[in-house]
């Protein structure tokens, strides 16, 4: 187990107690009574067709959106202190379907949403060479070192970038960029959302299996069959409020191939 800022993780999950909610434009509800606890040792698949409370779901974990009040449904956030809060990327990170492009230099687009004078914990006691190392190589390992180059920088991450060239990125290049925040927070919780959608497969599995080398405990959105071998648990959504959780099986992981 993982150990963040003196917080043991293998007691730290997240739970969902009779979860059931509404959209701003639903009549009703779109998921019902949904319980579940999301472990920081495994990870899961949320799949279902369109509409179906997905992304929603994410939004009410956030506390973005409100869970139907007369229900008794709860939400535990167990890792939660002064020092180990929800928006924290240290503990939890979000990765949206449409990814915010920060201003400012690479390095800022890389820390968001941390202040240019911060850093993420791990590089505090290194210094900024170490950082920018890391930097370099995880660009390089997510074939992102091209984008050094359009911006004609060199190797400083720090210069000002100007928000046209982030613009200009493709679809793909910006999930890149985006997964590479979630290497670069290690958090305990990564909530995906569609968040290779646009990558070919061979760079799902590199951003997917680094994330597992992290230990990072995944809970994504997708619709890839090859998401499964990623995940421990899926969750499938019918769209009519009804929900199934249950383990992956090797059946599973042989359709997922």
């Amino acid at each position: 187990d993982r150990d963040v800022t003196g917080v043991q993780t293998c007691a730290l999950p997240i739970s969902l107690h009779r979860i059931s909610f509404n959209t701003p434009n639903s009549d009703g509800p779109i998921l019902r009574d949904l319980s579940m606890t999301i472990s920081t040792n495994e990870s899961v698949l949320i799949v279902g067709p369109s509409s179906a409370g997905k992304s929603s779901l994410f939004r009410i974990i956030r506390g973005l959106w409100p869970i139907l009040p007369y229900t008794g449904g709860s939400i535990q956030q167990h890792f939660r202190s002064s020092t180990c809060l929800l928006s924290d990327p240290q503990f939890v990170y979000y990765s949206p379907q449409k990814s915010y492009l920060t201003a400012g230099s690479l390095r800022d687009q890389i820390i968001w949403p941390l202040r240019s004078e911060e850093c993420s914990p791990r590089f505090k006691s290194c210094g900024d060479e170490e950082e920018a190392r890391w930097m370099r190589e995880n660009l390089a390992k997510l074939e992102l070192t091209h984008v050094l180059e359009r911006v004609g920088i060199g190797n400083d991450l720090n210069t000002e970038v100007p928000r046209s060239v982030y613009e200009s990125l493709s679809p793909g290049e910006v999930q890149r960029l985006c997964a590479l925040r979630v290497l670069y927070h290690q958090p305990l919780f990564a909530f995906l959302d569609e968040a290779t959608s646009a990558l070919p497969t061979r760079m799902e599995s590199v951003i997917y299996e680094e994330c597992r080398r992290l230990k990072v405990a995944m809970v994504s959105v997708g619709h890839r069959a090859t998401l499964k071998r990623y995940h421990d648990k899926l969750l499938v959504l019918d769209g009519a409020g009804g929900w199934e959780l249950r383990h992956l099986s090797s059946h599973d992981l042989e359709e997922s191939d």
